[in-house]
């Protein structure tokens, strides 16, 4: 499971997740700045919960479904949906290098897949070998 901190980057909201929602809050005065719904098909349990590297964005998967919402507000809203093989859970969900890319390793690292948000095309990488400057 991936969690970032409950605290956006810029530190100026945290956020929390519910069954079917995710809750924003300002924590100038705690009050709530934005509930997005997350759908009924959104079953949970979650397997990944970040802050976009902008704050602008939050992503929330479980096994099935990848759901991408605004955090302040309800301008945005996308789904990826069986972006696993049937059965297996994800072994990294994420954004990517800025808010419109998520990336997905697959179980046992066979495959790495970026969708874009943007285009809602996906890009997929089999067998990827992962440098480490270890060795």
């Amino acid at each position: 499971m991936q969690f970032s901190s409950p605290l956006n980057p810029d530190g100026r909201y945290i956020a929390t997740v519910f069954a079917s929602v995710v809750n924003v809050r300002s924590l100038f005065g705690l009050g709530v700045v934005n509930v997005a719904k997350l759908g009924q098909d959104f079953a949970g349990p979650v397997l990944s919960f970040q802050w976009s590297p902008s704050s602008r964005l939050l992503l929330v998967a479980d096994a099935e479904r990848v759901r991408v919402v605004s955090a302040v507000d309800d301008s945005f809203s996308a789904t990826i949906r069986n972006y696993a093989a049937a059965g297996t859970k994800p072994a990294y969900v994420g954004f990517g290098a800025s808010d419109g890319e998520i990336c997905v390793i697959s179980s046992f690292g066979l495959k790495f897949s970026v969708f874009s948000l943007a285009s809602s095309k996906a890009t997929e990488i089999s067998s990827p070998k992962v440098f480490s400057s270890s060795g």
